[in-house]
Order: structure tokens, then C-alpha cells, then sequence
């Protein structure tokens, strides 16, 4: 099947994004499997039936619609790392959460234009409707207690990660030069000691302290399936 126009300046832009290093070669493959999705809705044995429908069966998402998808998504993984799909910043003592107005800067970085924020969040809810992306508050760090029941952190950027279904609609997972890519990855953020542990807060006095929380982690885990750990792999 030949590629609009549209589709192909997307397309080419993506590998312009790889080859400057915005993205990494896997979350290439990722990007350019997704961006079939503008001009067949269908595609991936339907695998994105979910969120063509997000909106209404009647009412399916139109083709500027999904061309936006593809272009938000993108920016989105340009943060994602590479073990467990979080978005955020891999820092020294954890991994730091990054709010919209970041992502929303760095869209029109990548794409070399702007996006309002109505249209962002109207995405990004898309985005959760199909159940291809979470979006959690930090929460409240407690042993005893499951993050809901801890409470959470409102004024902080919340947790976000790509979920398992999005990432198995592609079938890359086991393909070799993604694993590559993937494991390179991870290679590179241990050498520069950086984690992707996320951040909780602990209560203290009448104020917070920050802790990285491997629960978070593992919270984050059951949702993903029984997926060997990548970095796992590195000393196997």
C-alpha cells in the first residue's frame, strides 16, 4: 500500500528524528508501525480498532485527528525509556516526572510547529480512552498502604507511561534489532548512572520528602505482563 503524502512527510520526519537522536532506533520502528495508522485505521491486525473508536463508534477519528496522534505520540516516546515505557527524565537519583507544558514545548521542537493545549489534552485523553497510555498522580509513599489508598501529590507532574497493549500492537518486541536498540539503551543509562526509578513522596512533619519506590515499579510491572527484564538480560 502506497503512503499519502501527508503520511510520508510524517514518516520522513521520524527517521529525520532518529538520525538527530531525538529518538532511538526502536522507538522508531515503534513510530513508523504506528503511522500506518493515518492512512488505515486499520492496521496491525486492527490493533488500534480502540482508538480510531475512542471517541464514538459513529464517529470515528478523522484523518487530521490521527495524523495529530501520531505526531503526540512521538513526543511522548522521545522520553520514554526503554525497560518499562515511562515518560519522564532518567536522573541520578531517580526518575523524574515531566508535566504537558514540557511536552507540549517539546512537540513544536520536533515538529517544527505549534499545538494548542486543548488539542494536546484532547489527545493525550484519547490516548487513555484506548487504554494505550496511563496517566497517575504521585502519590504518597506509605509500605502498609497501595498508592490509592496512600493518597497522592496533585501539584507535581504525574506519572505516564505507554502501556502494554500499545506497545505489543506493534509485535517488535522479539524482533532482533529492536531488542538491540532497547538494550543499548539501557546500557547507556547505566553507564551514566542515571535511574528509571520513579519518585514517591514521604510524609515528613508537615511537609514531603522525596523516595525513589521500587513498589512503583513493580505496581507499574503487573500491568505489563510477565516481560523479562531487559536490563536483566544485559548480565545473562
Amino acid at each position: 500500500m502506497e503512503h499519502s503524502e501527508q503520511v510520508l512527510n510524517v514518516r520522513n520526519q521520524i527517521q529525520a528524528l532518529s538520525k538527530s537522536k531525538d529518538i532511538m532506533h526502536y522507538q522508531k520502528r515503534y513510530l513508523l508501525s504506528f503511522s500506518k495508522f493515518i492512512d488505515n485505521p486499520f492496521t496491525n491486525n486492527k490493533a488500534f480498532t480502540d482508538l480510531y473508536f475512542c471517541n464514538s463508534r459513529l464517529k470515528p477519528l478523522q484523518r487530521r485527528q490521527r495524523i495529530t496522534l501520531v505526531k503526540v505520540v512521538t513526543t511522548l516516546m522521545s522520553k520514554m525509556e526503554a525497560e518499562h515505557y515511562q515518560i519522564g527524565h532518567c536522573e541520578e537519583e531517580d526518575m523524574k516526572t515531566t508535566p504537558h507544558y514540557w511536552f507540549i514545548n517539546q512537540y513544536e521542537k520536533l515538529w517544527k510547529e505549534s499545538i494548542t493545549k486543548s488539542k494536546w489534552f484532547r489527545c493525550i485523553k484519547q490516548l487513555k480512552l484506548a487504554e494505550f497510555l496511563e496517566v497517575e498522580a504521585v502519590f504518597v509513599y506509605n509500605p502498609e498502604l497501595t498508592p490509592e489508598e496512600a493518597g497522592s501529590i496533585q501539584s507535581v507532574a504525574a506519572y505516564k507511561s505507554f502501556t502494554r497493549k500499545f506497545i505489543e500492537a506493534f509485535k517488535l518486541e522479539e524482533v532482533k534489532d529492536v531488542i538491540e536498540s532497547k538494550l543499548r539503551c539501557i546500557q547507556d543509562r547505566i553507564k551514566k548512572k542515571l535511574s528509571n526509578i520513579w519518585f514517591a513522596y514521604i510524609p515528613f512533619s508537615d511537609s514531603y520528602i522525596t523516595t525513589k519506590v521500587n513498589k512503583v515499579i513493580k505496581h507499574k510491572q503487573s500491568q505489563l505482563g510477565s516481560q523479562p527484564s531487559l536490563e536483566n538480560m544485559l548480565f545473562h
